[in-house]
């Protein structure tokens, strides 16, 4: 019985490791919200993120970073949900804009006549 129960807590730990994967870091020295929390990030370099946060920014601009090295400048007044997985990571622009490096694509996600880089209508892999 006491080897079944480490087995479970071991298996169950794992399980809760596995679906909360690393597959985004904010890399900024500025405070920002996470999930409607305010990030106070003095001193810390990479902050993780996992699928299903959403970032936002207030006064000043922030990287975010994918485990692919893709990487993404969010501006000022800005909101991002980073969704999928480590594989395929992808950031959605849920308000305001941001910049995107060569590494990633544009893919329309409604047809509301925004390009890249509006609100709602587009998402980065």
């Amino acid at each position: 019985m006491k080897t079944f129960c480490a087995s479970l807590v071991l298996l169950t730990a794992v399980a809760l490791s596995a679906s909360a994967a690393n597959i985004a870091a904010v890399t900024s020295g500025s405070s920002f919200t996470l999930d409607g929390h305010y990030i106070n990030t003095p001193g810390v370099t990479s902050y993780p993120l996992v699928s299903g946060d959403v970032v936002a920014t207030s006064t000043t601009s922030l990287v975010i970073v994918l485990v692919n090295g893709a990487s993404v400048k969010v501006a000022p007044n800005s909101s991002i949900k980073v969704s999928g997985t480590a594989v395929a990571p992808l950031v959605t622009l849920l308000s305001g804009s941001v910049d995107k490096s060569s590494k990633l694509k544009f893919i329309p996600l409604a047809s509301s006549g925004g390009g890249p880089g509006s609100p709602g209508v587009s998402a980065y892999r």
